[in-house]
């Protein structure tokens, strides 16, 4: 699959200081790199810090790729995505980065 370079991406002030405290820049950067690979039809990505509502977790830095829905149903990107996340970084780098994947028709809902 060709790589999307035109991407854009948006991250929020706050995922951008979390994972500057953490000192993680060039993992979450391959993380982007490796989601813009892997999920097709992928029209932005959005990064935001997400909070475990019941506090018993660290907040997380969450990677929205939004995408068309074309194809969704043999889509195993996330799939492809969480087993090369495992593979490529410590237990430490990966519970801190979740990638959720959001199905989207052609009008944005």
């Amino acid at each position: 699959m060709a790589v999307e370079t035109s991407v854009p991406v948006t991250v929020t002030d706050e995922a951008s200081a979390r994972i500057a405290e953490l000192g993680m820049q060039p993992e979450f950067e391959r993380m982007i790199e490796k989601a813009k690979e892997l999920v097709p039809h992928l029209r932005f990505i959005r990064v935001t810090l997400e909070y475990d509502p019941e506090g018993e977790l660290d907040p997380q830095v969450v990677i929205w790729c939004h995408r068309g829905d074309t194809g969704w149903e043999s889509d195993r990107s996330d799939w492809e995505y969480r087993d090369w996340k495992v593979r490529t970084f410590s237990p430490d780098v990966c519970i801190q980065f979740v990638m959720i994947i959001l199905y989207e028709a052609a009008n944005g809902r």
